[in-house]
């Protein structure tokens, strides 16, 4: 198994189409609650002695990446996301949002490649939409189980057999992060009662290469898996083809578990373009 990266997913998590609701839950034959895929603080560091004390970064804020300008939200979400690549360098990272459209990063005790630092800091996010089998017919991820105290809570462990690098290679790749609109955690009423789910918005060009998967996934009873980062968050079971680029995510335990899904596949793209302006010592 790759890399040993694990997802911890709740059991029986399923992607459905959130149009017409109603009817595509009917049309898929599976009650929408049962679960398928039918999808710091800390200061500047400036000190009077010639040492280096860490690294201060300026990228200026352009727009999203399919052209459009960059919203307050987007911002937001720029942020956020620098804000947790910058602590994976130091605890003390400080990240700000500044009122002439630029992000700085403070980064106290970094001594290493700051090309690369920049680099890594501003990478579009690897957010991918994994096929459960290659054209080989081998499984691009496995599974196992987790038992708990109440059986219907088990969860299930999911683990990636391959490298991103080699998923890329091959055509195991179905959506990426830059053919994610938006993913927002929201709550149903399926008939069953309300419950907590995860909604999907996908670009034009996405909408209908996922739909033609969803298709064919649905027929072989297949999972989609959602890695971020090398990390699996989700792998929820196809229930019927998805068109109109707008999907669901349903069989979560609850609100917290849906807003982290949510976020994680937020996370997993950089919403706005950004451009190192200066680099300098704190």
């Amino acid at each position: 198994m790759f890399g040993g990266k694990k997802g911890r997913i709740a059991k029986s998590i399923r992607l459905i189409g959130v149009a017409a609701l109603a009817m595509m839950l009917a049309g898929c034959g599976t009650a929408a609650n049962n679960g398928s895929f039918h999808f710091q603080n800390g200061g500047n560091s400036n000190s009077g002695s010639g040492d280096r004390q860490g690294v201060y970064l300026v990228f200026d804020i352009g727009k999203r990446l399919n052209g459009e300008d960059s919203t307050a939200d987007d911002m937001q979400r720029e942020l956020d996301i620098l804000t947790k690549r910058a602590a994976e360098y130091s605890t003390e990272a400080v990240v700000s949002l500044n009122v002439n459209k630029t992000i700085s990063i403070e980064i106290p005790g970094f001594e290493g490649d700051r090309e690369e630092l920049a680099d890594n800091l501003s990478a579009p996010g690897e957010l991918l939409f994994v096929k459960e089998y290659d054209a080989q017919g081998h499984k691009n991820f496995e599974y196992d189980y987790k038992e708990t105290v109440d059986e219907d809570a088990r969860e299930e462990i999911y683990t990636l057999e391959k490298s991103t690098d080699e998923l890329m290679k091959g055509d195991s790749i179905i959506l990426t992060g830059a053919d994610v609109v938006n993913a927002e955690m929201t709550m149903t009423d399926g008939g069953y009662g309300k419950y907590y789910c995860v909604n999907l918005e996908f670009n034009a060009e996405a909408s209908e290469r996922f739909a033609e998967h969803t298709e064919l996934a649905s027929k072989n009873g297949e999972m989609i898996a959602i890695v971020v980062d090398g990390a699996i968050v989700s792998a929820p079971r196809v229930n019927c083809r998805i068109d109109n680029g707008v999907a669901q995510i349903s069989g979560l335990a609850d609100r917290s578990e849906a807003e982290s899904l949510a976020s994680k596949i937020r996370m997993g793209t950089l919403p706005i373009r950004i451009t190192l302006n200066r680099i300098e010592d704190l």
